[in-house]
């Protein structure tokens, strides 16, 4: 099997060019004028912020409703979108990225917390949102992030300047092998933690049980 730095010397021998965000993508603005967020009803469902700051891979089921005041007015949301948290108590949870990566209902808007870029018609065959979900959360970029990075109290992503942030694009061969290897290391580490969480609670069963004695009669 051929490793990627074997993959990067065939493909890009010369290196793996960057490029702007501005460059492959157009930016999406959250909800405007939304009230009723969080009801068991209301005349739209959206992607919250949790949502993206938790996980890398959006959760597309169970989305909260709200109600916003001009349904023609919004972002809907596409499979393929890469959203990110616009504000935090920390400059490190600002931009926080998570992509949408199944299937999504028509109709989806975007918390007002959120940000999001889509990935222009000319560069799909160029990129792909698997990579993005892991390229968007590494070092690399958030060092850049932190360039637009405002506040002293609480902080907030300056959109402006990080549509300026960089990111290296190799290939679509080598982004679809480091999405399938770092998918398939982020499964087995769900698995462990869920085996770990088993094994916890066994012990716990176990040693309670084992050490609660019952009154002897007499």
């Amino acid at each position: 099997m051929e490793s990627i730095e074997q993959m990067i010397n065939r493909l890009c021998p010369d290196g793996v060019e960057s490029y702007k965000l501005e460059e492959f993508s157009t930016q999406l603005s959250g909800m405007s004028a939304v009230s009723g967020k969080w009801k068991e009803v209301g005349n739209c469902q959206f992607i919250d912020y949790m949502n993206a700051y938790k996980n890398i891979r959006i959760n597309v089921n169970d989305l909260p409703f709200a109600t916003v005041k001009n349904r023609n007015n919004q972002t809907i949301l596409k499979k393929g979108d890469v959203l990110f948290t616009s504000a935090s108590e920390t400059p490190d949870e600002c931009a926080l990225s998570a992509v949408i990566e199944d299937d999504i209902l028509d109709g989806i808007f975007l918390d007002d917390h959120l940000f999001g870029i889509r990935i222009k018609e000319e560069w799909k065959d160029m990129l792909l949102p698997a990579y993005l979900k892991y390229i968007f959360r590494a070092p690399c970029f958030r060092k850049e992030v932190n360039k637009s990075v405002r506040g002293v109290t609480r902080f907030y992503i300056s959109k402006k300047d990080f549509m300026k942030s960089s990111i290296p694009v190799p290939p679509m061969p080598i982004q679809v092998f480091i999405a399938n290897f770092l998918d398939m290391l982020t499964t087995l580490e769900a698995e462990l933690e869920a085996e770990l969480d088993c094994r916890k609670r066994q012990y716990e069963y176990y040693r309670n049980k084992l050490l609660t004695f019952s009154q002897m009669g007499g």
